[in-house]
């Protein structure tokens, strides 16, 4: 008898990219929010991104195939991170990045290119 596999999470690969050989470690900190809602920090998650190459790190983010909305459940929403950079005993944060996700395989076949 065999098992079917049901995925419960959308995947998503961010990568940071060392600047400098000076850095220690870095952290991702993300959420995610109806594409009209306001992100509430508060509520982050945060992973560290282990190097992958002499300059490379990676993470794969495993984010809802859905979220609640005010129009109820959508595959449609935000996903909002920055990275916390640990570098020569002081850290810093990048600029914060804002993506559309789209968890909807049909949904998303009808973007263009």
């Amino acid at each position: 008898m065999g098992f079917l596999k049901i995925m419960s999470s959308y995947q998503i690969e961010k990568s940071f990219r060392d600047y400098s050989s000076e850095i220690e470690a870095v952290n991702i900190h993300y959420l995610v929010v109806a594409e009209d809602g306001v992100p509430d920090w508060s509520q982050r998650h945060t992973l560290y991104l282990p190097r992958t190459d002499d300059e490379t790190r990676r993470i794969t983010l495993n984010l809802p195939l859905s979220i609640e909305s005010a129009n109820g459940p959508t595959t449609r929403y935000l996903l909002h991170y920055y990275f916390e950079i640990f570098q020569g005993g002081d850290r810093s944060y990048s600029p914060q990045f804002t993506e559309q996700v789209i968890t909807d395989l049909e949904d998303r076949s009808k973007l263009p290119g």
